[in-house]
């Protein structure tokens, strides 16, 4: 469904909303317990995964897709 990208291949509007959702994340949660990664969903979507850290490693916590205009749409726990 997801797969991985390269912050290099996201383009410069992409990874600006990429960040941008980064740092809503980590105001609303705290940036010691979330790690993100781009990712697009099977429609070719932006959209960040986030993790968890935790003593076992990283677990996959959340998607967020990323709207056109910049706005998160609607978390899908995982």
């Amino acid at each position: 469904m997801n797969r991985a990208v390269g912050a290099e291949t996201l383009t410069d509007v992409e990874r600006q909303r990429f960040v941008e959702t980064i740092d809503k994340a980590r105001a609303l949660l705290g940036s010691q317990f979330i790690f993100s990664a781009p990712i697009r969903d099977a429609t070719d979507r932006l959209c960040e995964v986030r993790f968890y850290k935790d003593s076992g490693g990283q677990q996959p916590l959340a998607v967020v897709r990323i709207a056109e205009d910049g706005s998160l749409l609607p978390v899908e726990r995982l």
